[in-house]
Parts: structure tokens; sequence; C-alpha cells
């Protein structure tokens, strides 16, 4: 099969024969035909000539070309470190691009997504309904090993004290040590 550099010379090969030729397309066909081009081919170039002007085929459509700039790239990297708890669908929006190609320069870029975890709240009457054999899912809540006090029953796992609770927050940080005691230590009023 021929390439379209090997189509496009043909056919402007064609084309020039017929404007040379005062635009006859018999003799076209006659010349080329001889050549052991076929009819369609030579009908077709010279049909392409007379419609558009030019031997030249139509361009094959790609994927839009990618619009973040470098301007764009150091705007998302400040925002990213400013507001480190901010989506990157809100932060697409914000550099107006697409999330894909948004997460594709953020990971080149090396900026992490992470998520804080959120227990549910709880009522009071789950700790009299406390379940019994669930010491995986307490050493899995408290790593230090019993310092914290744990309700368990049948419907959620939360700690006792409100304030032990974690809370989902995204954070998108390069490194630890870019992220702010606000930050680190800022909490939910309302849990999942």
């Amino acid at each position: 099969m021929s390439t379209l550099n090997e189509k496009q010379f043909r056919a402007t090969k064609i084309v020039n024969f017929y404007r040379q030729n005062n635009e006859d397309l018999s003799r076209t066909l006659k010349y080329f035909k001889n050549q052991n081009y076929s009819e369609s081919t030579i009908r077709r170039a010279v049909k392409r000539y007379t419609q558009t002007g030019s031997s030249k085929f139509k361009t094959i459509p790609r994927r839009k070309a990618d619009d973040m700039t470098n301007e764009k790239i150091k705007r998302m990297t400040k925002a990213f470190e400013k507001d480190p708890e901010i989506s990157a669908r809100e932060m697409a929006a914000k550099l107006s691009v697409a999330p894909s190609t948004l997460q594709y320069w953020k990971l080149k870029e090396g900026i992490i997504g992470r998520k804080k975890k959120t227990a549910s709240k709880y009522t009071e009457d789950q700790e009299v309904r406390a379940r019994k054999g669930a010491g995986k899912l307490y050493k899995k809540f408290i790593p230090s090993g019993g310092a914290k006090k744990l309700v368990i029953d049948d419907e959620t796992y939360v700690p006792v004290d409100p304030s032990q609770v974690p809370e989902i927050v995204l954070l998108i940080i390069r490194t630890f040590l870019t992220l702010s005691t606000k930050t680190s230590s800022s909490r939910i009023r309302s849990f999942i």
C-alpha cells in the first residue's frame, strides 16, 4: 500500500500534467493509463483539483494539541503549593484544561495527591452494642497500641473521643515538608 507522500506525489504529477495540457482530461487519462495508473486515481486527483484548486489531500484529523503552556504549569504548581486541598477537577476548571491533561502534568511535575481517611460519626448507644473479636480493626485504627479508646459495634468503628476522629481531606503536595500546620490540624465539623 502506498504512503500518503507517494499518493500526494502522484496527485501532484497528474494535476501538473493536466494544467500543462490546457486542462484536457482525455489526454491526461490516456497519458497516465500508459504509465499503469488507474483511471479512478487520475479522475479523483483531477476532481480534487477542480473542486479545491489544489492537488493536496486534506489533513488527517488528530487529537487536539496539549494546551498546557509553561505559564499554566507554573500557575498549577503555585496553586497546589498554596492550597494543597484543592481537587484536580477544580484546578482544571481554573486553568481551563481537561482534568486528564492536568493529571498528566501533575504527575510529570512530581505533585502527589493524597487523601486523609474519615471515620463515620457514632451514636450514644454504640458503646453498649460493642462487638467482640474486632482486635484487628482496633490495631488498624490505633497503631500506638491502645493510647486511644475505640467503640466497636455492628455498624461503625470510630474512636470514642471526637477529637481523635480522622477526616477526609484531599492533600496534593510534593513532599510532606511543604504541608502547613494549618492544613494538618484543621478539622471538618460534619462527618460522612
